[in-house]
């Protein structure tokens, strides 16, 4: 009889410790996956500054989309603002940028032009875009 109380004993102590590695296992679970949903959440939103770069990503694709058959684009100034007026009524106060670059023709020539897009208010859309000289 006092094998079988030891043994129980020694059964209990077995299992108690079990469920505390259990509970403890389980907590931190819980508190890293806490972490994991704040961090995934604070880090996914984007902020303003990612707004501005990635327009300014589009408007140097659209500049060099129109640009055939040209090497070496290289762009040596920028310059973001809102313009207070408009021809198109449609959109009210639309983002130009304006990209000072350089590149090389299909003639081996270095060129310096201006490249022009106008962005919706909002940023997301391209109303228009266009390549000047840049001593205009």
């Amino acid at each position: 009889m006092k094998a079988d109380t030891k043994t129980l004993q020694l059964q209990n102590e077995f299992f108690d410790r079990v469920d505390k590695l259990k509970n403890n296992a389980i907590n931190n679970f819980m508190k890293y996956l806490f972490i994991s949903v704040f961090l995934l959440a604070f880090f996914s939103c984007e902020n303003r500054r990612f707004d501005k770069d990635k327009r300014q990503l589009i408007a140097k694709d659209e500049i060099r989309r129109k640009l055939i058959g040209s090497r070496s684009f290289d762009i040596t100034g920028f310059k973001e603002d809102t313009l207070l007026s408009f021809p198109d009524s449609t959109f009210k106060h639309p983002i130009r940028y304006m990209l000072d670059f350089v590149y090389k023709d299909s003639d081996n020539v270095l060129q310096k032009k201006r490249g022009i897009v106008i962005f919706t208010p909002d940023g997301n859309s391209i109303i228009n875009s266009g390549i000047i000289d840049s001593a205009q």
